[in-house]
């Protein structure tokens, strides 16, 4: 097997360990992405999260209505254009992003427990 689908590989398995970690939190990977991307950007507008994290327009329209509808985030009307709306993370989005990089930790450790701190710094 070939180094890219080796990688390939990885990346699938570690995602879908990491959903299924997330899963009790209502959130995926994309939802934590976001989650973790808020405090740094955030308050921001769609477009600017969009430029930030490098996602496309139709999966940040779904990952932000996912999380909105689960209360992690609101839409609120950005006070310079009432036109536009900022992501805002919720008291209950902060709870959830702090539970899930605890899973994220977790999960890490379970992937990543056999390297030794010197390998995991390179």
């Amino acid at each position: 097997m070939g180094l890219g689908m080796l990688l390939s590989t990885a990346h699938n398995q570690s995602r879908a360990r990491m959903n299924q970690a997330l899963r009790p939190l209502g959130i995926d990977v994309r939802g934590f992405a976001m989650l973790l991307a808020l405090p740094i950007y955030g308050p921001v507008s769609q477009r600017d999260l969009i430029r930030h994290t490098s996602i496309d327009k139709s999966t940040m329209v779904r990952v932000i209505d996912d999380l909105e509808e689960a209360g992690l985030v609101s839409r609120e009307r950005m006070p310079h254009d009432r036109r536009a709306y900022s992501i805002v993370l919720t008291h209950r989005g902060e709870q959830t992003l702090a539970e899930a990089r605890r899973t994220a930790e977790e999960v890490g450790g379970q992937i990543f427990g056999r390297l030794s701190e010197t390998e995991l710094r390179h």
